[in-house]
């Protein structure tokens, strides 16, 4: 009789159960690492749908977190550099009232250094970028929001030298700084005539964390700083009414303009402090999500690494059988 096509069939589905038994190890090996079915259709059922909703709940948080976290630090550098363009003028325009009230032009003179000093040093402060977005441009993330400080004083050096009389200078100096069409907006500026794009939050409340350079307080600080630094080039020997007329009027300005800029720092600080809720309320809603999605595609990972053993063992025995039907011949199998 016959005998081989009964054990050659059981070669042949033995070979087919190894193969099963490698792709199961694959799978089990992965519940074992993740904690999650790897074929979560089959382990949901009629429960796939709302799993499917809840995973986009979870993609949706993480990303939301991610560009909390982006928006965090831009708005923290633009904290931090407001507070050091405050830092840059100090008591200058306290100390400049003292001299000009005095007097004293030497003394004015060395404010006048420290003032140019302190308007470099803000328009490097505002120039500042994270990455390839520079923060105080508005919508125009990708260019620097002011061109030269040095321009920017031989402006105003020469509006101030134009006329001996104070309102005239002051006047110019509003339309220089103010006015849409001046000198500070057509030549200084460069940034973005609108804000850059608000923070949408896991609550739906909009952020608006824009500070641009041609905001008010800036422009009231550059302009007060301008001024004090002109007074290098002015006539000084024997400061007259005018004279002091036009330098308290710069320091006015550098004043308002200190107050505006601590106003930003402040609204800036608010800002930080609702997206720090916002991540907290989406980690805790995260948390809650995640307990509920692992209940419908969660594996036992004890449970899957004792089944990994086990089949170990069975793949073990399946070589051993297999291998020792292979070293059979054909007279094996039809005796």
């Amino acid at each position: 009789m016959i005998k081989g096509v009964p054990n050659l069939l059981t070669y042949t589905r033995m070979n087919q159960a190894t193969t099963e038994m490698r792709a199961r190890m694959q799978d089990a090996s992965l519940e074992a690492v993740t904690g999650k079915h790897a074929d979560i259709p089959a382990a949901t059922g009629a429960k796939i749908g709302e799993a499917n909703l809840i995973k986009k709940g979870l993609n949706d948080i993480d990303s939301r977190i991610g560009l909390y976290g982006l928006v965090s630090a831009r708005v923290e550098t633009m904290v931090t550099s407001l507070g050091n363009v405050r830092g840059a003028f100090d008591d200058i325009g306290a100390r400049a009232l003292t001299m000009v009230d005095s007097g004293d032009s030497t003394g004015m003179r060395t404010i006048a250094s420290e003032a140019e000093v302190a308007l470099e040093s803000v328009f490097s402060m505002l120039n500042v970028s994270q990455g390839n977005r520079t923060l105080f441009s508005g919508d125009a993330a990708q260019t620097a929001p002011l061109s030269s400080a040095q321009d920017l004083l031989a402006d105003v050096e020469a509006i101030i030298m134009s006329s001996s009389d104070p309102a005239v200078v002051n006047a110019a100096l509003d339309t220089y700084f103010n006015d849409p069409a001046g000198g500070f907006q057509t030549n200084i500026y460069q940034g973005g005539a609108n804000n850059a794009s608000s923070l949408v939050l896991g609550n739906g409340t909009r952020v608006d964390y824009t500070v641009k350079a041609d905001d008010q307080a800036i422009k009231d600080t550059i302009r007060g700083l301008a001024v004090l630094a002109a007074n290098k080039s002015l006539p000084m020997a024997q400061p007259g009414t005018d004279y002091r007329t036009v330098v308290t009027a710069g320091i006015d300005s550098l004043e308002v303009g200190r107050a505006g800029i601590l106003d930003m720092e402040a609204r800036l600080g608010v800002t930080l402090g609702a997206i720090e809720k916002s991540v907290d309320n989406d980690s805790h809603e995260r948390t809650v999500l995640s307990a509920v999605y692992q209940t419908l595609v969660g594996r036992d990972q004890y449970e899957a690494a004792t089944e990994l053993k086990q089949l170990e063992t069975q793949l073990e025995t399946s070589y051993l059988l297999t291998s020792r039907l292979s070293a059979l011949n054909l007279t094996n199998f039809i005796r």
